[in-house]
C-alpha cells in the first residue's frame, strides 16, 4: 500500500512538472505569413467594402517576440459619385481596390501564452490605390476617349485614398491583441480578434 500511495504521489508530480513547462513555452509558431477570408468593412460612401487581412510575423530569440506587417486588401464599390461630383456631371459607378500597410512589434502575453499583443509604428502607416486598378461603370467608359478616363481614373484614386485611409488604420486597431491563438498542422492559425472567431492560413 505505501509502495503504491508513492508511485501514485510521484506520478501527480511529474504531471505537475510537464504542465509547469508546457505551460511556460506552449508559444505557437506563427513565423511566416498568414491570410484571412474577406469581412466586409463599414467605409463612409460606399456601396459594400471588404478587407483581407495578413499578417506576416518575423520572431526573435525564442520566438515570444518579434516583428509584424499588416497588410489590408480593402475593395470598394462606389455606387455614384455623390462625394464631390461637380455640377451636370453624370453619377457613375466605380470599384476601387487599396492596399493599406503598416509595421510593428508583438510579444505574447506573459500571463496567457496563447495570446499576443501587437504594437504598431503609427509613421508606418500607409494607404496606396493604384489608378490603373479603377474599374468604371459602363455608362463612363463608353465612347470616352483614354486620357479622359486616365485623368478621371487619377481623380478617384486620390480621393478614395484620403477616405479609406481612417477606416484602414481603425481596421488595424482590432488587431492590438490577439487572443487564443492555435496554430493546426502548421497551415492554418485560428485565434479571436475583438470578441470575434477568426481563421488564417498560411502563404
Amino acid at each position: 500500500m505505501k509502495l503504491s500511495t508513492s508511485l501514485f504521489f510521484g506520478c501527480i508530480a511529474v504531471l505537475f512538472g510537464i504542465t509547469i513547462v508546457s505551460s511556460c513555452t506552449n508559444t505557437e509558431p506563427i513565423e511566416g505569413s498568414w491570410q484571412g477570408n474577406p469581412t466586409s468593412l463599414i467605409i463612409p460612401y460606399s456601396a459594400d467594402a471588404t478587407s483581407t487581412t495578413t499578417l506576416s510575423f518575423v520572431p526573435e530569440g525564442n520566438g515570444k517576440k518579434g516583428d509584424v506587417d499588416i497588410s489590408l486588401v480593402i475593395d470598394v464599390r462606389q455606387a455614384t459619385d455623390d462625394i464631390g461630383n461637380e455640377a451636370g456631371e453624370v453619377p457613375f459607378e466605380a470599384n476601387v481596390t487599396a492596399t493599406a500597410t503598416a509595421k510593428g512589434s508583438y510579444i505574447f502575453d506573459s500571463d496567457d501564452d496563447d495570446d499576443l499583443i501587437i504594437v504598431l509604428d503609427h509613421s508606418s502607416f500607409n494607404v496606396n490605390v493604384d489608378p490603373s486598378g479603377v474599374m468604371f461603370g459602363t455608362n463612363v467608359t463608353t465612347g470616352q476617349p483614354q486620357a479622359v478616363l486616365d485623368s478621371l481614373s487619377a481623380a478617384t484614386a486620390d480621393k478614395w485614398r484620403s477616405i479609406i485611409g481612417q477606416s484602414a488604420r481603425a481596421e488595424m486597431e482590432r488587431y492590438s491583441k490577439i487572443e487564443d491563438i492555435k496554430v493546426h498542422h502548421g497551415s492554418m492559425m485560428s485565434c479571436e480578434i475583438d470578441h470575434r472567431d477568426f481563421s488564417f492560413i498560411k502563404i
